[in-house]
């Protein structure tokens, strides 16, 4: 990657490496974001209000653990991507790898379940009444001692959208307009974050069924930061489906490691990665890099 222009605060660029001189949150990283990494969509709906894109931008980060040889070395329980920062200022994160098996949305397809009834919303929050206990928080080799209190709780929402072939705009809008909202800890990726991962603009994510589609390579696909076993090719989004030929409820958008978003049966086993918001006041240290990740020192 060649950055012509390098923001206030970066000492060091080597290829891909991106060195901040000091300590950041995200309000630095908003007013001194790195063209061609981290940029605004352009679009007001949009809830964050710039994101990562491209293949390798450097937006690692270790929750869990503040000793960056830990988390580098066991990615599994350690090791995010930054997604981009909210209007507030807050780090949007998703896990690096997916949880160790494949889940349901929820257990039974014959009735309407959003969001927040479904059994992997209650696992992922650690609510009890559901078909998974702990898959996140509540699971200490993830959320460690004291780590709990360093994820904000946040309006997730979880509307509808039933239209094939959607430019991303359109999804970015369609979601984010939603009167439907749940205030929680842990929510599953958005379709807005997939196209959104691959260029600041989309376009060239352009079909929800192109199975060819260039957001393959895209760092958010689940193919460029995991070796997949056959079973887990698929990952479910929280971007709800709905209602299928009048008998079926497609609970969630899926993505694929071929780059293919489609519907997914809400009792089919898919891929889980938890996102997440950090609280206002967190600070962070390092060059973003997956050898040098974002340590959070507060």
């Amino acid at each position: 990657m060649h950055i012509s222009n390098i923001a206030e605060g970066v000492s060091e660029v080597k290829s891909d490496s991106i060195t901040y001189a000091d300590t950041k949150n995200g309000n630095d990283l908003v007013s001194n974001p790195i063209p061609g990494v981290l940029e605004s969509t352009g679009v007001i709906e949009d809830e964050l209000t710039v994101r990562y894109y491209g293949t390798t931008p450097p937006n690692y980060i270790c929750f869990g653990t503040s000793d960056k040889e830990t988390c580098v070395n066991d990615t599994d329980k350690y090791m995010y991507r930054i997604i981009g920062i909210d209007k507030s200022g807050r780090f949007k994160l998703i896990k690096k790898e997916a949880l160790n098996a494949t889940y349901k949305w929820h257990n039974i397809s014959s009735s309407d379940i959003k969001w927040p009834e479904s059994d992997l919303y209650k696992g992922l929050n650690g609510i009890s009444g559901g078909k998974y206990n702990d898959l996140f928080i509540g699971d200490i080799d993830y959320i460690t001692s004291g780590w709990i209190g360093k994820i904000a709780d946040v309006y997730w929402k979880y509307g509808d959208f039933f239209e094939l072939d959607a430019t991303p705009i359109k999804i970015l809008k369609t979601e984010q307009s939603s009167s439907l909202k749940i205030f929680s800890k842990i929510g599953l990726i958005y379709l807005t974050d997939y196209y959104y991962s691959y260029t600041k603009t989309g376009l060239d994510c352009n079909s929800v069924t192109a199975g060819d589609s260039k957001c393959k390579t895209s760092w958010i696909n689940l193919n460029i930061n995991d070796v997949i076993p056959p079973n887990k090719l698929q990952e479910w989004s929280i971007t709800r489906y709905g209602l299928n030929n009048g008998s079926r409820y497609y609970a969630a958008w899926n993505i694929s490691s071929v780059g293919l978003c489609n519907r997914g049966n809400i009792v089919n086993m898919n891929s889980v990665r938890p996102v997440f918001y950090l609280i206002l006041s967190i600070e962070i240290s390092g060059s973003g890099t997956q050898t040098d990740p974002y340590i959070i020192v507060n």
